[in-house]
């Protein structure tokens, strides 16, 4: 269809949704380089907040190597409405 990149969320729900279903970004991710071949593939920011860095790093090591590198990775802080389902009420 002519596009060059497709992303998904890494989010824990789905913005203005929260009780819909809304699947995780890798395995996603995974499947799509596992029906396409030229497309990259995209996270469109990843938390570090909610993901461990070792496990997440194999992760990431797997869909690049799954999608022969068309994986692309954003990273950054997080926000609304992850961060509201992190918080401990104390």
């Amino acid at each position: 269809m002519g596009f060059d990149h497709a992303w998904t969320y890494d989010h824990l729900v789905w913005g203005g949704l929260p009780d819909s279903q809304w699947f995780s970004c890798v395995p996603t991710l995974t499947a799509a380089a596992g029906v396409t071949e030229r497309i990259a593939l995209g996270a469109f920011v990843v938390s570090p907040n909610f993901r461990h860095p070792v496990s997440f790093s194999r992760e990431v090591q797997t869909l690049v190597d799954i999608s022969d590198g068309r994986f692309l990775l954003g990273l950054g802080v997080g926000g609304t409405p992850d961060d509201t389902l992190l918080v401990n009420p104390a």
